[in-house]
């Protein structure tokens, strides 16, 4: 792989000489530091570009789920309306979930102390989540008509309570930070059924609750961005000439305000070969998907 020195200089090299009377020009030397300045920004741009049209950059993320009982017993897909009684849900718990929607009041104890009441207005779903110590007690009340589902007190503690739903949402968009959009329609199923995953807006990955294993979703992913903190000796994760030819954009971009003429020509140049590189075309749909521990 190429260090982001090298696509510097490679890129000095097409805007200008590298050598002056035989001395090497370098990335510190004062008449060239205002381009030098402008080559992150040039060089995300058409390794992004790249990267999206040509030769896309290929990573994996594994989902674990494996999600805990219920101890209330009550099904994820049922929405209750609180009318005038209150509705009391209790188990011998260490956590507890619910969402409710409308103005609602909901009593959270934790055993024979109340640990916190909340009160909410939203017309909008909302999820509330947390631990407890001596088990759970949830009390719904109010004094006027609202909406809950959701509502589960499971045996352990967690960080991250997970909700109770009947199909979980993995959106990759927020599980990283480099995602660009999902491989194309393959999978392996290995005995999955149909029914039990799908694809929401072409990030997200939903599974039915009932499935337990490690997934593995195939994204086609950003490079990691360049900065002006970027260090010189940094591997740019990407093939030879995927790099050598972002060097023709960016050399188009730094050279553009002192000759339009020869940076009409390299940009030229770069999307000429740029769509040479374009990858054969794919089915757009589904990601590359399987389970790495089976399915149960």
């Amino acid at each position: 792989m190429r260090k982001w020195k090298d696509l510097q200089m490679e890129v000095l090299g097409l805007a200008f000489s590298r050598t002056r009377s035989g001395a090497v020009v370098s990335l510190n030397d004062d008449d060239v530091l205002e381009y030098v300045a402008e080559m992150p920004d040039a060089a995300n741009y058409a390794l992004r570009d790249l990267c999206r049209i040509a030769k896309p950059l290929v990573r994996k993320y594994e989902i674990v789920q494996s999600l805990p009982e219920n101890l209330l017993g009550i099904s994820a897909d049922t929405v209750f309306s609180h009318e005038e009684s209150a509705d009391t849900y209790e188990a011998d718990g260490k956590s507890y979930t619910f969402e409710v929607i409308g103005p609602a009041e909901v009593e959270i104890w934790d055993g024979e102390t109340l640990k916190e009441t909340v009160k909410h207005e939203k017309p909008s779903f909302e999820r509330f989540s947390g631990n407890c110590e001596n088990g759970v007690r949830l009390v719904f009340k109010g004094e006027w008509p609202y909406q809950y589902r959701g509502v589960a007190v499971y045996r352990l503690k967690y960080k991250d309570v997970p909700p109770f739903q009947t199909r979980m949402r993995y959106r990759m968009k927020e599980l990283t930070d480099d995602f660009m959009e999902l491989m194309p329609r393959q999978f392996q199923k290995n005995g999955l059924r149909r029914d039990d995953f799908d694809w929401e807006s072409d990030d997200t990955l939903v599974l039915s609750r009932e499935v337990s294993g490690v997934f593995t979703v195939f994204y086609k992913a950003y490079p990691k961005p360049l900065t002006s903190e970027t260090p010189e000796d940094y591997e740019i994760e990407l093939p030879n000439d995927i790099i050598d030819l972002a060097a023709y954009y960016i050399a188009s971009r730094v050279i553009k305000e002192d000759d339009i003429q020869v940076s009409t020509a390299y940009l030229n140049q770069y999307q000429v070969k740029r769509d040479e590189l374009k990858e054969i075309p794919m089915l757009n749909g589904r990601a590359e998907f399987y389970s790495v521990g089976g399915w149960y």
